[in-house]
């Protein structure tokens, strides 16, 4: 099924956190938790952590002074918090990865938040996406350019994700989120390592597909250009 078929909402929220929204300290009253970054420096483990927390402002008489946004408002912007956030634009070569899940509900800059998802949800989901099955499908969307896609959330409507309902399928996704939730995950460019390699033998499990074909498609993944970041004669092939 699709993300669209599932009635998922994907929502870009980088541009409701306007520069009405200045930083705070975690727990303000008020305050949202923000994913913003990607990348080389940015999220480094499928367990997504907030950069920031941000609270609404106002000016009041060329004073900034604490405004905090009304209950309207605010549930407004909650209700775009997701569990999950999906990649709104990377490097294909310098990023690590393509969603990432956590316990907690968060705001993204730059990712996108999939509401209408529980936690553990979120976790299988989120495996699946950064699986060599989720990533191919992005590679297809390629979005404005080719090293550095950027997504429209109508854009990513169209992808496949797995039957989140049947719990052999979650159970088994989940259970490898929650495995490899704190391991370091590697740039895309450098290749092949143990945490990617996990995520693809459990997608394999959960959906009953053959793993040497997810290996194989992983290693390819690994040499494309716009991955590995060289032409095809610019490296010496090591038979990854």
């Amino acid at each position: 099924m699709s993300i669209e078929q599932l009635g998922l909402q994907l929502a870009r929220t980088e541009r409701v956190l306007g520069p009405e929204y200045v930083d705070t300290v975690p727990g303000a009253v008020g305050s949202v938790s923000v994913v913003n970054s990607k990348g080389a420096d940015g999220q480094t483990t499928i367990r997504a952590r907030p950069d920031t927390h941000r609270v609404r402002q106002a000016q009041s008489s060329g004073i900034q002074q604490s405004d905090l946004e009304t209950p309207t408002e605010r549930d407004q912007l909650r209700e775009k918090a997701g569990f999950l956030l999906i990649t709104a634009g990377q490097r294909n070569n310098t990023a690590r990865l393509t969603a990432v899940a956590s316990e907690h509900k968060h705001i993204g800059g730059g990712w996108m938040p999939v509401a209408d998802l529980g936690a553990r949800e979120a976790k299988a989901m989120a495996l699946f996406l950064n699986s060599t099955a989720g990533r191919l499908q992005l590679l297809r969307n390629m979005g404005r350019t080719r090293e550095f896609p950027l997504y429209r959330a109508a854009g990513l409507k169209n992808i496949c994700i797995p039957d989140l309902s049947a719990e052999g399928i979650m159970g088994t996704l989940a259970a490898c989120w929650e495995l490899t939730k704190d391991e370091f995950v590697p740039q895309f460019r450098d290749g092949e390592c143990e945490v990617r390699r996990l995520w693809d033998e459990a997608v394999a499990e959960a959906m009953g597909w053959d793993p040497e074909e997810l290996t194989r498609l992983r290693l390819l993944l690994h040499r494309e250009p716009h991955v590995r970041g060289f032409g095809y004669n610019q490296f010496q092939d090591s038979g990854e």
